[in-house]
């Protein structure tokens, strides 16, 4: 079971806790954001949000896996999104939707 949703894990990647800053732009909005990542996996991500994102959106992320590495610009589709109680923070998950496939081995 997934803990913060409360309904059984339908996760086709098994997911590692990767919790690093990312850059992310909504699709056809020049704005830059930023938030927090929990976890990563060859398929997708959990990220923590300052502000609500709806499901369906199509987002340009960039982020390092490690320190001195390259960047990896992606396209996500937001797949789910929860409000935190008692706060304005927003968890989501994400679906990447154009990772190169050395992107996803690195």
């Amino acid at each position: 079971m997934d803990e913060v949703l409360n309904t059984p894990n339908r996760r086709r990647y098994p997911r590692i806790n990767f919790e690093s800053e990312i850059v992310y732009q909504r699709r056809e909005e020049p704005k830059i954001s930023y938030a927090l990542t929990r976890d990563l996996s060859e398929g997708g991500m959990g990220i923590i949000l300052g502000n609500f994102i709806p499901k369906n959106e199509e987002l340009i992320l960039e982020f390092n896996l490690k320190k001195n590495t390259p960047t990896i610009r992606t396209k996500a589709k937001v797949i789910w999104v929860q409000k935190f109680s008692y706060s304005e923070r927003y968890r989501a998950g994400l679906e990447f939707q154009d990772m190169e496939p050395l992107q996803r081995i690195n």
